[in-house]
């Protein structure tokens, strides 16, 4: 059955990849299609999380797509039907009310999900986690979670709130921005070094005095903030994939109960395993 409005009308189809691919061919005028996201939509539906929602896929009057593209192309990727709410026959002025809002994230979600207070914190440590359990190359990409996704992770991974708590005194945001990473680390270790883990952020947090991978690692996140926020002459920020590298090479030093002279990364050295953390899924 289908509801009408003037001439357009909306109903519930299961929508083929045949169809979708339809759909696409009178995909002109919109905005650039993002494979990547639309892949991550077509993984959630071959992993059987597609849940049906609210969200139309729109049809001008002239057949032209207005909507939904990301949603079709993860139907054609995929190759599997999913349902979806198709509104036909709308004029094409429609197009300049569409995602005009806010984009929902996935820190909304857990807010409203779960009640969370500190749902941003907690979201931004869950990709981190996520990347993290990839590899190496979901760093470089910068690859976010779906909101399925980071439900699973907190399950999976329940350390990482308590993660966040740790790292979220003002004391430790004052040395960096980058409390996230800190907080996936720990949500990866606590379960196979739950003291290493605990004694490692202690020192992170409070500071050291000794010349320990602590210390350095605390040198290096201070340096980095204060040449960020002073945008000092042609200072470039450093990328997260580096950054990261270093968290996880200071934190196998002190794991492993070694002394460390300097930290640092170079850019054609091997990204670093974590000590007591999951091998990668995708290590390049």
């Amino acid at each position: 059955s289908s509801v009408k409005y003037r001439e357009a009308a909306a109903s519930i189809e299961v929508v083929t990849p045949d169809q979708a691919s339809g759909m696409l061919r009178r995909n002109t005028g919109n905005r650039p299609l993002n494979e990547a996201r639309a892949m991550a939509l077509a993984q959630a539906i071959m992993r059987g999380e597609w849940v049906f929602n609210a969200q139309s896929v729109a049809v001008g009057t002239d057949g032209r797509l207005l909507d939904g593209q990301h949603r079709l192309r993860a139907i054609e990727i995929s190759g599997i039907g999913v349902p979806l709410l198709v509104c036909r026959g709308l004029p094409l002025l429609a197009m300049r009310t569409i995602d005009i809002g806010a984009k929902r994230t996935n820190g909304n979600m857990l807010r409203v999900l779960r009640g969370m207070k500190s749902a941003n914190q907690v979201a931004t440590a869950v990709g981190h986690l996520y990347r993290l359990l990839i590899g190496p190359s979901a760093l470089t990409r910068y690859q976010i979670p779906t909101p399925t996704e980071v439900d699973s992770l907190i399950d999976e991974y329940p350390d990482v709130i308590a993660g966040v708590e740790v790292y979220r005194t003002a004391a430790f945001r004052r040395l960096t921005k980058r409390t996230g990473a800190f907080a996936a680390l720990y949500a990866l270790t606590m379960p196979t070094l739950p003291g290493e883990t605990a004694e490692f952020a202690s020192q992170l947090v409070k500071g050291v005095d000794v010349a320990s991978p602590v210390a350095h690692l605390r040198n290096f996140a201070l340096d980095i903030r204060l040449k960020e926020s002073s945008k000092m002459g042609t200072y470039r920020r450093v990328p997260n994939k580096q950054f990261i590298g270093c968290m996880i090479k200071a934190w196998n030093t002190f794991a492993q109960g070694n002394e460390m002279k300097r930290l640092f990364m170079t850019k054609r050295e091997k990204f670093p395993a974590i000590v007591g953390g999951p091998g990668w899924t995708a290590p390049n």
